[in-house]
């Protein structure tokens, strides 16, 4: 699974001064593994796998 997050961080009086801003949104990417398990016989473990595949590929096709 991957994807972006925006942080709001507030930020002291100077900070404030200097960014003219009373927070900052800071972007974080993330990326991690996440173990997936089928149950079911071999024909739905297979039918399973194809359709996380194609959301797989579509969503590399999207961003």
């Amino acid at each position: 699974m991957e994807g972006q997050a925006v942080a709001s961080v507030h930020i002291n009086s100077l900070e404030q001064f200097l960014l003219h801003s009373d927070h900052a949104r800071v972007p974080i990417r993330f990326q991690i593994s996440v173990p997936v398990s089928i149950p079911g016989g071999m024909f739905v473990k297979l039918s399973a796998l194809a359709v996380l595949g194609a959301a797989q590929a579509q969503l590399e096709n999207a961003g």
